[in-house]
């Protein structure tokens, strides 16, 4: 495997960046955080479901463009873990969509009924471990179900299907399970002749002896259900083949016929992006048969597997549903809890694509952007709260964007060689590679990699809440330059997070780049330098997510030898943290009294008043917890430092 460093292009155009390019690639129900009471949808709770591994779906659909009702004939083929007498399947009990047969194993069952979200098939007999069984559900109607134009759509020129996360069961009879995935499939699509039926897997033949064309598609890899898909419409059907030294793909595009030139818009970026992403995480992974993509009304995008449903065909909409082919369909998220592993890696896949140079946007300003959209909010996780509302499991903000930059963290924090070789690692670990995996199989393979034990780190930047937010106070004492760093979370329920913390100080346009184990909330950190700097950053390549980052310039002491410590003008702040009061004494003789004005770490006045010249204490029972500063002023004098309230 390739350092990414090798692969990162010389020559770099920067491109204005839009909230469309960082924000919402994908639009999978996300956008605004929305209140938690909107959820919709249902998991499935199908108590079979675990006794069940299926080998295979042979699926009939009957369907064409402007018409709402579907006929449909599927069997599913299966073998038990444990023998049971009633199978159990996820499909809706709407009255738009009947049932007119079951058959279970070859054998007519007149005993199913439906109740609530589930087909429920009394059997009769406990069927046999180890045999592969059958149930045939033969159907017709109207996909109807909370949310439905999500799922099911029919228009003028086109019919369309998506199930992630829970409405597979709106259109067709299934298992909705992350614990099971289809062995292989083979999908039928019946439709007029004027139109291309599209699926997963291969175009084996299109029949068009009979009245209505039969486009059969193959597909024979293991696919969780929600990645099984059709589209029927007009398109244009444009092949293209990418080339490259070590390998090849063919690309299947199905496109509206009034924009194909989304084809060459972006071919060379999309050879490219395989390029990049075999170099890091291994060859494409359905390569016996192809990828491609079908140009549907679906809100950005969706990457059902070997072929991606798209609305258009941006290069960050293509590399992000690309990547999801490793990162989602290989490697399935084996809990909904666990989406992060579909939807950051795509993300952070993504923007791989702009440090390389050939994305649509500047690396640099993809990292401050997106870092400036996540930190705009100062609540949220990685992990979602709340399964069962779409708006969290699908938060642009959070899942997206905010777990795709706790990997960039990540990657700067135990170095690329670590990260990469343990991403990699984890997308070929055999307990995962075409099944499921859950965010500990990640961290096991780290772990590995890096030699690091790194649950803090993910217990703070993936189940924690918010991100922290820094103040630096800098000093040059003698040819010593101290760093005082004080870390605050965003929110009161914010974790200390544990993190290196990259500092960068200017001279005489000299960068001079230091990393420091930041590991308490406030610490001072120490490093020779001989001169006053002409500047201090925190993390100016952005490669740690970082809200607040607030660089103030000290009192140097005895820089040039020319004037004692006893003369220079500081002042103890006692104790610090503080919770009710905290006490101030000048380290020098004065004979006036101090006025003195307390402000939050976002520049409001919160508290004025007087001070007698030997010290006194301030009250600040009334302030709310944070990060504050006092100036002191007495004459021609004024000076400034900071406490933190508890």
């Amino acid at each position: 495997m390739k350092s990414i460093l090798g692969l990162i292009v010389a020559s770099i155009f920067s491109f204005t960046l839009t909230a469309q390019h960082v924000f919402d690639v994908e639009q999978k129900f996300h956008g605004d955080e929305k209140s938690a009471a909107e959820s919709f949808g249902k998991r499935s709770e199908t108590p079979t479901a675990s006794a069940i591994d299926i080998t295979h779906v042979n699926m009939r659909i009957e369907a064409e463009p402007a018409v709402q009702k579907i006929y449909g004939d599927v069997t599913l083929s299966y073998k038990l873990s444990r023998e049971i007498d009633t199978l159990w399947l996820d499909f809706d009990s709407n009255k738009l969509m009947t049932v007119s047969r079951v058959q279970v194993d070859l054998i007519q069952n007149l005993n199913f009924y439906r109740k609530g979200n589930f087909l429920i098939i009394p059997i009769g007999q406990k069927q046999v471990i180890g045999l592969t069984h059958s149930v045939r559900v033969v159907f017709e109607g109207i996909p109807d179900g909370p949310d439905i134009g999500n799922y099911f759509r029919s228009d003028f020129r086109h019919v369309w299907t998506r199930s992630e996360p829970y409405g597979a069961r709106y259109w067709w009879p299934c298992i909705m399970t992350l614990q099971d995935k289809i062995d292989s499939a083979d999908i039928y699509l019946v439709h007029p002749k004027n139109y291309m039926g599209v699926s997963n897997g291969k175009l084996i033949e299109v029949d068009s002896s009979r009245a209505e064309s039969v486009s059969h598609w193959k597909h024979s890899y293991p696919m969780a259900f929600y990645l099984l898909a059709f589209s029927i419409g007009t398109y244009a059907h444009i092949s293209q083949d990418m080339v490259w030294d070590k390998d090849s793909i063919r690309v299947e595009n199905y496109l509206f016929k009034h924009q194909v030139f989304w084809i060459d818009s972006v071919e060379e970026q999309l050879l490219k992006t395989f390029v990049l992403f075999d170099s890091l995480f291994g060859e494409y992974p359905f390569k016996r048969e192809h990828y491609g993509h079908v140009q549907t009304a679906i809100g950005g995008g969706m990457e059902h597997q070997t072929m991606s449903h798209m609305q258009n065909l941006n290069q960050p909409l293509v590399a992000h549903e690309l990547a999801h082919q490793w990162f989602g369909n290989k490697v399935t998220c084996g809990s909904w809890e666990d989406l992060w592993l579909n939807e950051s890696f795509a993300t952070y896949l993504t923007a791989l694509t702009h440090e390389a140079g050939f994305g649509d946007s500047d690396w640099m300003d993809w990292k401050r952007e997106t870092s400036n959209y996540i930190t705009s909010r100062n609540t949220g996780s990685v992990f979602p709260v709340d399964t069962l509302n779409f708006f969290v499991l699908f938060s642009g903000r959070l899942t997206y964007n905010k777990g795709a930059y706790v990997l960039h963290t990540l990657r700067h924090q135990i170095g690329d060689k670590a990260f990469f070789d343990g991403i990699y690692n984890f997308i070929h670990d055999p307990k995962s590679a075409y099944g499921f995996a859950i965010t500990q199989n990640l961290i096991t393979q780290l772990e590995l990699t890096s030699g690091r034990n790194l649950t803090a780190f993910f217990d703070d930047w993936y189940l924690g809440e918010g991100h922290p937010n820094l103040e630096l106070v800098y000093n040059l004492d003698g040819n010593t330059l101290n760093f005082d760093i004080t870390q605050t979370g965003s929110t009161a329920n914010s974790p200390f997070f544990d993190f290196d913390i990259p500092i960068s100080v200017y001279k005489n346009g000299k960068r001079t780049d230091f990393k420091f184990p930041h590991t308490k909330t406030n610490e001072l950190f120490s490093e020779t330098f001989n001169d006053v700097p002409d500047s201090v950053k925190i993390d100016p390549d952005y490669n740690v997510l970082i809200g607040i980052r607030e660089v103030i310039e000290g009192t140097h002491i005895n820089v040039g030898r020319e004037e004692n410590v006893e003369n220079i003008r500081t002042f103890l702040i006692y104790p610090n943290p503080v919770k009710e009061f905290v006490g101030v004494k000048p380290n020098f003789i004065v004979e006036e009294a101090f006025a003195f004005k307390v402000t939050s770490s976002s520049g409001k006045l919160v508290k004025v008043g007087e001070l007698e010249a030997n010290g006194a204490t301030i009250n600040t029972s009334e302030l709310s917890a944070g990060m504050y500063f006092i100036e002191l002023t007495s004459g021609h004098t004024a000076i400034r430092t900071k406490f933190i309230k508890r």
